[in-house]
C-alpha cells in the first residue's frame, strides 16, 4: 500500500511540472507573439522564436523525469544544435540537392540513436527535424538564416532560464526520480540493430522531401517531416502514430480553419497562444492525437500572425500530412521485407 501511495504522488509530482511548464511555455508564446504584432509581422524571427519555445517545451515534457539542472542543459544542447541546423535549412532550403544532402547526412542520426535514453534521443530527433522546418522557410541570405537561427536558440533557451528561475524557490532541483539523469553517454547503444530502420527511415524521409520539391507543395516540409516523425522502428507503433496523425490533423484543420475565418485580429490571435500552447504541451504528454490537432491550430494561428488568409495553412497541412503517412505506409510496404530478406540471405 505505501509502494501504490508513493508511485502516485511521483506521477502527481509529473503532472504538476508538465503543467508548470506548460503554463511557462505559454506565457513565452504570448510574448514572442506580441513581439511578431507590434515589431515586423512579416519578419519570421519571432515566429522562430515561439517555435523554439515550443520544441523546447517538448524535449522537456519528455524528460519531465529529470531534475531541472539536467532539463537546462539538455536545453541548451537542444538550442545550439537546434539553432544550427535551422540555419542551415533556412539557407539551403530552396535547393532540392543541398536539402537532400542534408537529409541524407542527418536523418540516419535518428535511426541510429533511437535506442538511447529517451531525453537525448529527443534532442538528435528535433535538431534533425528543425533543419527539416527551417528547410520550409528558404533564404537565400545568410545573414537572414543566421537571424532565424539565432532567434530559435533563444527562444528555447528563455524557457530553460524561466524554469530554472521558478523552479529554486519552490525547492525543484532535486529531482523527482533520482535514476533518471541525462547524458549523451551511450547514445549509439545498439546501433547496429537499428541499421535497418535507420536505412528506411532515411529512404522514406528522402522520398517525402522529393515529392515536396518535385510538385512544389505549399509548406511542402510537412511532408518529410511528418515521415520524420511517425516513423519508428516498432512496426504497431508506426501504425498508431501514422493513425493519430491523420485524425488528429483532419480535426485540427476543421479547427484551425474555424479559428482562422472567425478572429482575424492579429491581438487576439497572439493572446490565443497561452492556451494553445498550453494545451499542446499537456496533450503530447498524454495523446498524440490530441497533440497532432492543436499543434494543427497552432500553425495556423501561427501564421495568420504574419500573413492573411492562414487558415490555407490549415488545408496544405492536411494534404502534406496525407502525403506524408502514405510515403511511410509504401515505403514500409516496399522496402521492409526486401531489406530483411537480404539480411538473412548475407547470414
Amino acid at each position: 500500500m505505501r509502494k501504490i501511495i508513493n508511485y502516485q504522488s511521483k506521477f502527481l509530482a509529473w503532472d504538476k511540472d508538465v503543467i508548470i511548464l506548460a503554463t511557462q511555455a505559454g506565457i513565452l508564446a504570448v510574448v514572442f507573439s506580441l513581439m511578431q504584432v507590434i515589431f515586423k509581422p512579416e519578419n519570421d524571427a519571432a515566429i522562430f522564436a515561439m517555435i523554439g519555445v515550443f520544441i523546447a517545451a517538448l524535449v522537456q515534457t519528455v524528460g519531465i523525469r529529470v531534475n531541472i539542472l539536467n532539463r537546462v542543459k539538455a536545453s541548451l544542447i537542444l538550442s545550439i544544435g537546434a539553432g544550427f541546423t535551422t540555419a542551415i535549412g533556412c539557407y539551403v532550403g530552396n535547393s532540392f540537392i543541398a536539402t537532400a544532402i542534408g537529409i541524407l547526412l542527418l536523418v540516419p542520426l535518428v535511426g541510429l540513436t533511437s535506442s538511447a535514453e529517451h531525453l537525448s534521443a529527443a534532442i538528435i530527433l528535433f535538431t534533425v527535424d528543425l533543419f527539416i522546418i527551417g528547410s520550409g522557410a528558404p533564404s537565400n541570405s545568410l545573414h537572414l538564416a543566421a537571424l532565424n537561427g539565432c532567434s530559435l536558440a533563444i527562444g528555447s533557451l528563455s524557457l530553460a532560464i524561466i524554469a530554472l528561475i521558478y523552479a529554486r524557490p519552490f525547492g525543484q532541483i532535486t529531482p523527482i526520480v533520482t535514476k533518471y539523469k541525462f547524458s549523451f553517454k551511450g547514445v549509439f547503444i545498439n546501433y547496429q540493430s537499428n541499421l535497418v530502420f535507420s536505412l528506411i527511415l532515411t529512404i522514406a524521409v528522402s522520398i517525402a522531401n522529393a515529392i515536396s520539391y518535385l510538385f512544389k507543395m505549399p509548406q511542402g516540409f510537412w511532408i518529410p517531416m511528418t515521415a520524420l516523425l511517425i516513423l519508428k522502428a516498432d512496426h504497431d507503433f508506426t501504425k498508431s502514430r501514422m493513425s493519430h496523425r491523420l485524425t488528429g490533423t483532419l480535426f485540427g484543420s476543421l479547427l484551425a480553419v474555424l479559428v482562422a475565418l472567425l478572429i482575424s485580429d492579429k491581438l487576439i490571435l497572439a493572446l490565443m497562444m497561452l492556451p494553445i500552447m498550453f494545451f499542446i504541451v499537456i496533450s503530447m504528454a498524454r495523446h498524440y492525437g490530441a497533440y497532432t490537432a492543436i499543434l494543427t491550430v497552432m500553425v495556423t494561428v501561427m501564421m495568420n500572425l504574419m500573413i492573411p488568409d492562414g487558415y490555407l495553412i490549415a488545408t496544405h497541412r492536411l494534404i502534406d500530412t496525407l502525403l506524408g503517412v502514405i510515403t511511410v505506409a509504401i515505403t514500409l510496404w516496399i522496402l521492409n521485407p526486401s531489406i530483411h530478406k537480404l539480411l538473412h540471405k548475407k547470414q
